[in-house]
Order: structure tokens, then C-alpha cells, then sequence
């Protein structure tokens, strides 16, 4: 027998007492006992529905709204409410349906002209989302997120102008980060970057004290298109917490990206004066060192053996096995990814003769693309070791009975350095993606070539092993199009490499070359670049050094086709220093356009100039700044190459430095013998060669 109306009403009122209060548990026992004895009862369902949008569960809600629309009619509660679960449902269309209906019948309900907003936001309505969000400002005009999604919504609307923020606005801030960033980002693509940045810096001192929630909105500020902002957000928040590792990693980090790797050294110093222990910072550092214009070759050396003797477990005992057949090599690598480990492994990989020898590849990180699967079908073994630690790492490969592994990665990101130093197999080399060695004594040598090696002033830990053909073997990636002569017009001198490598001693020797190549145009292209504060933060730098803005031009991230397309309208290519080019360099080689390089004093400021002596064009190599000025100039200056000379530019580096079966049988005869005589205890890696001219 159903209770009289009045007990149900007393239940009621004691639910929604224990529902204003807070107690939402009490409140949900009470509503559920009306509706066990009155399915339908109609106030009940719907401030249970209420109760369920407070908990995030519009999918309760939303039946239990239905129910009672059915049961008591259209009523403009029962439609908001409705308009919100169906907002949280990711229905917008509907929502905003709703929304209307309440407005139409009462123009003061704030909740409608809010939920009317949001459903036209997600609707990229922004027209009709900007005069919602009015509406509800003039209603509640204190009201921090609608104020925020009025001004996001009018940014973005067609003929849209920027409102300024009330002050009172920001002591909602720290509540209203969200909604101040995705107004931030409406405000940069607007190319508002001046407002941007000031309402960036605005809202920081709101957050800052926690170090942890300023660094949530300097990634926020990055996220949203402003990197340079962001930089200087972090450099105010290191000042107040010295200490805090993710900032500090952050602003070195950001400052190497935008080619102030002397600054990121300093950022890196001082974070690792805080953390002597973190390793994976410390290889981030010796990556910088290598960028910096000041780093000399010694200071590269000594920061190197400083990690592994900081970081570097000592070996343990491991003794070869001789006379195993077939002999096994393991190639180790986070980045089995498109990019360098494509150009200059992946086709080797599929080349290696196999005379007695097999070849398991390990991948060390989860990352994968579509060429993950070309890499472990070119394995005669593929191992997926990201989800192992040091000590799984060692005992896998040591069960796995290799007999010379390679490091693919050097210290770069997601490394395995740690577990090399425990020694993995009776041989260990490092090559490909690091251009240093890494100074880990357990590893015995490193790939390299004459040209990387002559006049090196640094004392590797390892061993050398030179290839007289170079250290590097290129394959183009599939699909890649014909070289073709550039169009009539200005020249265009282009430079395809990080920003992290265009420093500003870089930028005033560019400068010298525009000036006299009056007519030239310059073409830079990187993801950086897709950013406008990213490309007024560069346009200043170059203006510094002497290049006038309508100079240059830059252009954001291109898949690798459309980049080696865009060098068919590309005269000449400067290389970077003290960072030089490699896969870039090679792209550009490829395509039959000159790379005017610099001859660094280090490896990795010789890695293009290798390229060039093995290919054959040493004449585009530039032995100091003046050298290297005056090749460009002569270069740039002369007549355009026509399509056919860009071919046979083609053909002459693939057969140079693009022979892959010839350089994968020549590579896996030298690993196979540098294996068996380590195994017969006579190791016979060659020794550096000093202050010598490049191999011809």
C-alpha cells in the first residue's frame, strides 16, 4: 500500500536538507527509498538527476530527466538540467535545443544562456556561442568562466574583437586556469601576442607559489602558442624555487629548442648542481654542450667522462663465447621511429648479407610509427624491451647470448647508457644517432670516419673504428620526388635544420652572406615555426644579427616528401655550426642542391662536412668562417644548375654514400671479426687519427 503523501513529503524535504548540506550519500539513500515507493514521483527524479550531475554521472541523470519531463510536462528546470546532461554527453545539438527552450520562456536564466554558450562552442558556433555568453555576463556579471567564454567565443567569432578582462576577474585565476588558457591560445591564434603574453604574465602570480601549479600554466601558456612567454615565465619561476627539477628542466629545455643553448647549459648546470643523481638531465646537458658556440672539444670530452663517472654502473664479468655459430649482434634503440634511424639504418638493416651472423634488434621505447614494422621485419629477431628496467635489460640480453651489441642512441632521450655500462655482451660498440662517444669505458668503441676523426683535439674513452667508406650510409625515403632545377626569381637560400642549431654566431655569418647576395631570399623550415611567437621571437634574433625581416621566411612542420619537394625551389643550402646537419644535409645532397658547410672542431660539427668529402664535394666545405662565407657567396652567385646536372649530383651521392648492400656487407664483416677476436681476447680497434687531413 502506497504511503500517504504526506510521509513521502517529509522524506523529500529531509533529502533535499541533507542534499543542500552536502551530504550526498544520505541525500541519495533518501531520494532512491521515494523512488523505491514511487517510481514516477517527479520532484524525486529530478533532484536525484541533480544529484547525479553534481557526481559527474550525467548518464543517470539523464533517464531520470526524461522520466520526469514524461511524467510533469516541459518544465524549464527539468529542460536545463537536461541541456546539461546532454552537454556532458558530448550531444550538443540537443543541449543547445534545450537551452533555447528555457531562454525563450525565461530571458533571465543565466543556466540557459550559459548552456546555450558551451553547446554552440562545441558546435564551433561561435556566433551564436558570443551573444549567449553576453547574455549571461549582463546577468552575472561576476561570473569568472562565463566572462572567460564570452571572450574566447568573440575572439573567434567572424569580425570579433578582444574585451578586456575585468581586474576583479583575477582572484577567480587560480580556479579559472583552464578557461584563461584556451582564452590565451583564442588570443595567439588571433595573433594578439602582445595581449596574450600580458594576460600570461598576469595571471602567473596567482599560481606561482606552487611551483607545481606554475609549472601546469607554463606548459598550458607553451601548449596554447606561446613558447617564449612560457620561457620567461620559467626563468621567474626557478628564481622563486631554485630547486624545483621539472622547471628548471623545462627553461633549459625551451631555451635550447629556440638556439640559446649557451643559456640552456647555464639552466643545465645549475639543475644538476641541485640533482647531481638525475641522469636522463645530465645526458640532456652533454646534448647542449654540443650546440653551445663556446664548448670547446676538451669541455665535450670532460663532460662526458663526468657522466659516467657519475652515473655509469661498474661492469660486470662476462665471458665470450667462441666458436658459436651463428654469431649474434643486438642493435639497441629507443627510436625506432621516421627520421635519421630510417635514412641511415633501416635499409642497412635489410642489407646485411647474414654470412654466419644474425641480427636482433631491441626496441627500448614504446614510441612506434608505420616504419616500426619495416624495422622488426628486417630483424632476423625483434625484441620489444621498453617495458624493462637495467636489471631485466642485462639478464635478457645476456640470456639471449649475444655476442656484440651496437648503441643506436648515445645519450640520447630514453638511452639504455646504464645497462651497457654493466656490459650486455663480451663486445659493445656505439654508433648511428649520437655523434660523440658516450664515455662509458665498458663500451669498447665507436663508429666513426676520417673525416669525423682528423684533427680531433678529444681523447675518446673508446676506441675509433673508422669506415673508410663514412660513417654514415643514406637510403631516400620511398616516394621521394626527381630533382628538378629552381624556378626564375631571387635566390633561394634555405636551411632545413632545428632551430636548437641556428645559434646567433650562425645568424650574423648569415647575415654576411645576404649582404652580398643582395637579391637572396632566405627559407627556414621547423616545427617551431608553426608558432607566430615562435617566428617573431626568431625574426627578432635575426634582426639582431643583422637580417632584415624581408629576408626571411619561415615555414612550420612538412612531412618528409613535401621537404624534400620544397628543395627543388631551393638553390643553395647553409649547414648549421657548431651542430651541423646530418639527415637534413643528406636530404638536401639527395635532391642535387650544394650544402655549404663549416669544418667544426668537433664530431658532431663535422658530420656534414663527412658527407661531403665521401660524396665527393669537398669543395663545398669551408675550412674557417671567411672560407665558408666566401664558398656560399661563390655558390649562390653562380648560374642555376639545370635539372640534369641536379640528377647527376643524385647519382653521384647514392653511388658514394647511398651504396647500402655495399656498406651493410662491408660493416657486418668488420662487427663479425671485431666479435671473434674479442672472444679470442685480441681486441684490434684502431687507434685516432691526430691532426690529420680527411681521407680522400
Amino acid at each position: 500500500m502506497q504511503k500517504p503523501r504526506k510521509s513521502q513529503d517529509h522524506r523529500l524535504q529531509k533529502a533535499l536538507d541533507r542534499h543542500r548540506a552536502g551530504d550526498f550519500a544520505a541525500a541519495a539513500r533518501l531520494y532512491d527509498r521515494i523512488l523505491d515507493r514511487d517510481p514516477g514521483h517527479a520532484q524525486a527524479l529530478h533532484l536525484r538527476a541533480t544529484l547525479y550531475l553534481q557526481q559527474q554521472r550525467p548518464e543517470r541523470a539523464l533517464p531520470m530527466i526524461e522520466k520526469a519531463l514524461k511524467r510533469s510536462g516541459q518544465r524549464p528546470e527539468l529542460l536545463l538540467n537536461r541541456s546539461s546532461a546532454l552537454l556532458a554527453l558530448d550531444r550538443p545539438a540537443d543541449a543547445a535545443r534545450d537551452a533555447e527552450a528555457v531562454a525563450s520562456i525565461h530571458p533571465r536564466a543565466f543556466g540557459a544562456w550559459l548552456n546555450l554558450g558551451l553547446a554552440s562552442v562545441a558546435l564551433e558556433q561561435w556566433q551564436t556561442a558570443a551573444a549567449a555568453f553576453s547574455k549571461a555576463c549582463r546577468l552575472r556579471p561576476d561570473d569568472g568562466r562565463c566572462q572567460v567564454e564570452w571572450r574566447i567565443a568573440e575572439l573567434r567569432r567572424p569580425g570579433g574583437h578582444w574585451h578586456e578582462l575585468p581586474d576583479a576577474l583575477m582572484q577567480q585565476a587560480a580556479n579559472l586556469s583552464l578557461e584563461l588558457a584556451e582564452l590565451i591560445r583564442a588570443l595567439a591564434e588571433r595573433d594578439q601576442l602582445e595581449q596574450a603574453a600580458q594576460l600570461a604574465m598576469q595571471v602567473f602570480p596567482y599560481l606561482e607559489e606552487n611551483p607545481d601549479d606554475g609549472l601546469a600554466w607554463i606548459n598550458r601558456i607553451k601548449r596554447g602558442g606561446l613558447p617564449v612567454t612560457a620561457s620567461k615565465l620559467a626563468e621567474n619561476l626557478c628564481t622563486r624555487h631554485p630547486e624545483h627539477l621539472a622547471a628548471r628542466l623545462f627553461l633549459a629545455t625551451e631555451l635550447q629548442t629556440r638556439g640559446l643553448a649557451a643559456r640552456a647549459c647555464e639552466h643545465y648546470r645549475a639543475l644538476l648542481e641541485h640533482h647531481p643523481d638525475h641522469w636522463q638531465a645530465h645526458s640532456n646537458y652533454l646534448i647542449a654542450l654540443q650546440l653551445d658556440p663556446n664548448a670547446t672539444p676538451e669541455q665535450i670530452e670532460q663532460a662526458h667522462q663526468q657522466w659516467a663517472n657519475q652515473h655509469a654502473p661498474a661492469a660486470e664479468p662476462l665471458t665470450a663465447q667462441r666458436g658459436k655459430t651463428p654469431l649474434r649482434i643486438g642493435w639497441f634503440t629507443p627510436r625506432l621511429l621516421a627520421g635519421p634511424m630510417t635514412a641511415f639504418f633501416a635499409a642497412v638493416l635489410e642489407a646485411f648479407p647474414r654470412d654466419g651472423v644474425e641480427h636482433w634488434l631491441y626496441q627500448c621505447h614504446p614510441a612506434k610509427d608505420p616504419t616500426t614494422a619495416r624495422f622488426a621485419q628486417a630483424a632476423d629477431r625483434f625484441i620489444d624491451a621498453s617495458e624493462l628496467d637495467d636489471d631485466a635489460l642485462v639478464k635478457r640480453a645476456r640470456e639471449d647470448g649475444l655476442d656484440l651489441v651496437m648503441d643506436l642512441s648515445g645519450h640520447a632521450p630514453h638511452h639504455r647508457l646504464r645497462s651497457f655500462a654493466r656490459r650486455l655482451a663480451p663486445a659493445q660498440l656505439s654508433w648511428l644517432d649520437y655523434f660523440h662517444p658516450t664515455g662509458i669505458a665498458a663500451i669498447d668503441g665507436f663508429i666513426s670516419d676520417p673525416v669525423l676523426e682528423s684533427g680531433s683535439a678529444d681523447a675518446p674513452a673508446s676506441s675509433p673504428l673508422l669506415l673508410p667508406r663514412g660513417r654514415l650510409c643514406y637510403a631516400p625515403v620511398s616516394g621521394a620526388p626527381a630533382p628538378a632545377s629552381a624556378a626564375e626569381g631571387p635566390v633561394q637560400i634555405a636551411c632545413f635544420n632545428r632551430s636548437a642549431k641556428i645559434s646567433d654566431p650562425v645568424l650574423a655569418i648569415w647575415a654576411r652572406i645576404l649582404d652580398r647576395v643582395p637579391e637572396a631570399e632566405l627559407l627556414l623550415r621547423c616545427h617551431q615555426f608553426d608558432q607566430a611567437e615562435g617566428r617573431r621571437d626568431f625574426i627578432d634574433r635575426a634582426g639582431k644579427a643583422g637580417i632584415a625581416e624581408n629576408r626571411v621566411k619561415l615555414k612550420g612542420w612538412s612531412d618528409h616528401l613535401e621537404v624534400l619537394a620544397a628543395y627543388n625551389r631551393i638553390d643553395l643550402a647553409l649547414d648549421t655550426f657548431p651542430f651541423s646537419g646530418c639527415a637534413t644535409s643528406a636530404d638536401a645532397l639527395f635532391m642535387g642542391v650544394p650544402v655549404i658547410s663549416l669544418m667544426g672542431q668537433t664530431r658532431v660539427g663535422r658530420q656534414t662536412a663527412s658527407l661531403l668529402y665521401h660524396a665527393g664535394f669537398d669543395e663545398w666545405v669551408g675550412q674557417d668562417a671567411e672560407d665558408y662565407v666566401e664558398r656560399a657567396v661563390r655558390t649562390a652567385l653562380a648560374p642555376r644548375t639545370s635539372t640534369e646536372q641536379r640528377l647527376a649530383r643524385q647519382r653521384q651521392f647514392l653511388t658514394q654514400v647511398g651504396d647500402c648492400p655495399g656498406f651493410a656487407a662491408d660493416l657486418e664483416a668488420r662487427l663479425r671479426s671485431i666479435a671473434l677476436d674479442i672472444a679470442a681476447g685480441n681486441p684490434h680497434l684502431e687507434s685516432p687519427r691526430r691532426n690529420s687531413e680527411p681521407a680522400d
